[in-house]
């Protein structure tokens, strides 16, 4: 059983494939054989690379972490955290510096990751919302 190809199609849903090449950028064809999990030529195993599968999270609004441990880039253990930014262990992070911020967080916003300069801004922006309910 191929989990990653499964994954690919039950997430591309009633989209056709041209259409989830539209949006993701790969060929049709290239998407087909992920979902199939082999080469059509030779038969070979087939292993998209993490921008592959990055393009594939952006058109399909999926984690791009997830597809990476299905994938088998990841383990458990080293998926990016993501927690609720209300919960107060999250708040009590934000004294962290940024570079740390960055490193151990993922954020999105609709389904896309944010850019580390997107980050930096959002992290401004719960500080100085969170100084200000502190007055």
């Amino acid at each position: 059983m191929y989990e990653l190809g499964d994954l690919l199609k039950k997430l591309r849903g009633k989209l056709s494939l041209r259409e989830a090449a539209k949006r993701s950028g790969l060929s049709y064809s290239y998407i087909s054989s992920l979902e199939n999990g082999k080469h059509p030529r030779t038969g070979a195993p087939i292993n998209p690379t993490p921008d592959i599968l990055r393009n594939l999270a952006n058109a399909y609004n999926y984690g791009y972490e997830e597809l990476m441990r299905v994938a088998g880039y990841l383990t458990n253990d080293e998926k990016k955290e993501n927690p609720d930014p209300n919960e107060p262990e999250f708040l009590k992070r934000l004294d962290m510096g940024d570079e740390n911020l960055l490193n151990q967080y993922t954020l999105m916003l609709d389904g896309e990751e944010l850019t580390p300069e997107q980050t930096k801004i959002a992290i401004a922006f719960l500080r100085t919302a969170l100084s200000s309910k502190k007055k």
